[in-house]
């Protein structure tokens, strides 16, 4: 089981540790649950979450795969910003939801649930293909290698606040040890500098462990993993956090190359200095008109800070998403979208009551000459006429019983009718070759069918088993004709749906006719036996 660089902390607070997409993760500690949740609602808590996937896609066409890839504009992002999104399939369905983050033109990271990591890999791989980049190259996995901190509650910006000023501090004092004169060693000073940068994070658990125990946190030494953290809390509490964590990953990745690049002069810290020096300036007088003042009038401060409109700010953090539905093939009501799965699910206890009822062995007295095959087919002309029957009820009581707007109700009669002969046949040929065996496995079929045919549920929403096992039973291709009739036509559909019933009825005929032949005698030895007992 894998464990998150944080582990350590949450076994030395005692936390109860559980396992949860391959990783042992904390899921309380010894103040409860209850005291948890008042207490990031009320102040600040600090959430491991570096079981999370993230992915890099990087070069020139990293914009056109992440747009191809997810749902929501990509281009309305810009450097900093992140976007909740997800993976649509193929065929109508989620894949899953994830976080892009922009972090240039040319760079973003996208974060996945970590139950479903490996999936979306190959998901991002195989699309990237189609574009010519590659895993190691313009694609990477970095779950392993990075990990996060979700930081919230009231006093989340606060928190930030000091952790940003701290770095300024660190970075200037780093600049101001560079220069002309001591340009030959300022490779080996700037190298000094970032491990007193790197010590001085570390010291940030001793001084946020005040907040009753809960706000631990161990920055990794990388700056990158550091500023991703930062960006992915800072993100989700307001956009002027997200704009001066942009920036100060910016002088992290100048700083970390300054260390190869360095070679006497001090032009370039210069200019780094300057950004810093601005930035510095501006939370300092954030920081002072933030001191003492109440949670509304914080609210106040920061959106003249960002020179924001606060009904459209408030507009934005309460659905920060907006939706817009388009029905394709409208449906009336959710009874009228369901009456598919039930009209099926009727046609099948139908035919397995038929079989229930009506002796489907026929008797060959008075028909020595007429051949085993003759004799199927004749008795199942009863069972096919009584199921058709059956299926003109059910489709007469859906048109004017119940009222179902069908748009195309001579194809969804016709759909119950294969639907009818495909059950009934596969029905009868089971009872007929196992007698009292074949009944009870119509019954477990049917009950897999209700809950593994798509009916109620997408079939993406069902559990692996299901989609893995669903297409081999007739209930999703029956549902998906009758569904075709009722809300309209969808390419070829229909038909394909149909091509795959008929499927299902030569299935019956090999049953019936072939490998019914070496169970006749077996099941005449059982049904002797059973009458032998008087039970049946």
């Amino acid at each position: 089981m894998k464990t998150t660089p944080f582990t350590h902390f949450h076994e030395a607070l005692g936390a109860r540790m559980a396992p949860f997409a391959g990783y042992n993760m904390p899921i309380e500690y010894p103040t409860g649950i209850k005291e948890e949740h008042l207490n990031v609602r009320n102040k600040l808590g600090v959430f491991d979450v570096s079981h999370m996937g993230e992915f890099w896609i990087k070069g020139p066409k990293a914009f056109e795969l992440v747009q191809k890839l997810t749902t929501n504009d990509v281009a309305a992002l810009i450097d900093g910003k992140v976007q909740y999104s997800c993976f649509p399939n193929d065929k109508g369905g989620i894949v899953d939801d994830l976080l892009v983050y922009r972090f240039s033109a040319e760079k973003y990271l996208l974060v996945v649930n970590a139950a479903n990591i490996e999936k979306d890999w190959n998901w991002v791989v195989k699309y990237g293909a189609e574009l010519g980049m590659k895993p190691g190259v313009e694609l990477e996995n970095a779950s392993d290698n990075i990990c996060q901190l979700a930081i919230q509650g009231p006093l989340a910006l606060k928190a930030m606040q000091k952790e940003l000023d701290l770095m300024n501090t660190v970075v200037g004092s780093v600049l101001e040890s560079t220069d002309d004169k001591a340009a030959e060693n300022a490779k080996v000073n700037v190298n000094n500098a970032m491990n007193n940068l790197r010590s001085a994070i570390d010291s940030c658990e001793t001084s946020v462990s005040n907040m009753q125990g809960i706000y631990k946190n161990n920055l990794v030494p990388q700056m990158q993993k550091v500023l991703t953290n930062m960006s992915d809390s800072l993100n989700q509490v307001t956009n002027l956090v997200n704009t001066l964590s942009n920036t100060v990953k910016n002088v992290g990745v100048v700083m970390e190359g300054v260390g190869d690049t360095v070679s006497g002069t001090s032009e370039s810290l210069g200019q780094i200095k300057d950004v810093v020096d601005n930035i510095s300036a501006k939370l300092t007088d954030l920081t002072e008109k933030l001191d003492g003042a109440s949670e509304e009038e914080m609210m106040d401060i920061l959106v003249r800070f960002l020179g924001g409109d606060p009904d459209s700010l408030g507009a934005y953090f309460a659905s920060p998403v907006t939706m817009e539905t388009i029905a394709m093939y409208p449906v009336a009501t959710y009874g009228s979208a369901m009456t598919p799965f039930y009209s099926t699910l009727a046609i099948w206890v139908g035919s397995t009551i038929l079989v229930a009822l009506v002796k489907v062995k026929a008797s060959p007295k008075g028909l020595e000459n007429v051949q085993s095959y003759q004799l199927y087919f004749g008795r199942y002309l009863l069972f096919f006429l009584l199921a058709q029957i059956q299926a003109a009820i059910i489709v007469a009581g859906d048109l004017w019983l119940l009222k179902v707007n069908i748009v195309e109700p001579g194809l969804f009669f016709l759909a119950a009718s294969f639907t009818a002969t495909a059950f009934s046949l596969l029905i009868y040929s089971l009872t007929l070759a196992f007698g009292d065996v074949g009944k009870a496995v119509c019954v477990i079929v049917m009950v897999l069918q209700i809950a593994g045919s798509s009916g109620t549920f997408p079939i993406e929403l069902l559990p692996d088993t299901y989609q893995k096992i669903y297409i081999f039973f007739p209930f999703p291709y029956a549902i998906t004709a009758m569904r075709e009739a009722l809300a309209g036509m969808y390419g070829t559909a229909y038909m394909e749906a149909l091509a795959k019933l008929i499927l299902f009825m030569l299935e019956g005929l090999l049953i019936g006719l072939v490998i019914r032949i070496p169970f006749v005698k077996l099941n005449h030895f059982v049904e002797e036996r059973m009458e032998d007992t008087e039970l049946m």
